[in-house]
């Protein structure tokens, strides 16, 4: 964090490792002591990073980041983080659905993601038809990006459009 504030001329290795933040804001929920945001100052970094055109060197043997050597003693404790966010009283409580498998007895699946990321997918099932979990109901057409989509309960197609695919078990 301390980089930040003093411009990123040439990037250190320090600095580049900002590049490895994956954004999940661990650091504002739990790590940081100082209730800092360390994501934010990653993000900025990463952004000045990308202004400089600086690209990270790719390493003889192919091979990607080596992990932080004390990474183990990094993890984050479940039961502390659970404190952190303020749950300690529902830790021990089971929930009705850990008991007992959840089969619904019809699925809406969307063929586009929320935020619009890619394309969407293109149904690949008709109505009346009969599939299994897992089965491909719609795929992304060829040269697009996105992701196909499959069954996540068996029963029957009632109904497809070009924003979701109904399922009845």
């Amino acid at each position: 964090m301390r980089a930040i504030n003093y411009g990123l001329d040439r990037p250190a290795a320090k600095v580049t490792a900002a590049i490895l933040c994956c954004e999940c804001r661990l650091c504002e929920a739990y790590a940081c002591p100082l209730e800092l945001s360390p994501m934010s100052y990653y993000v900025a970094i990463k952004g000045q990073l990308k202004a400089q055109g600086w690209k990270p060197e790719k390493r003889q043997d192919g091979a990607g980041p080596e992990p932080h050597p004390m990474r183990d003693g990094r993890l984050v404790p479940t039961h502390r983080l659970i404190a952190r966010l303020g749950l300690t009283e529902w830790e021990d409580q089971i929930c009705p659905m850990d008991e007992v498998d959840y089969c619904p007895a019809r699925v809406t699946i969307p063929l586009r993601h929320p935020r619009g990321i890619g394309a969407p997918a293109v149904p690949s099932v008709t109505v009346g038809q009969e599939v299994a979990v897992g089965d491909l109901i719609a795929r992304i057409p060829e040269g697009k990006l996105g992701a196909n989509v499959h069954a996540s309960i068996s029963g029957k197609v009632s109904h497809t459009s070009e924003t979701g695919i109904e399922i009845v078990a």
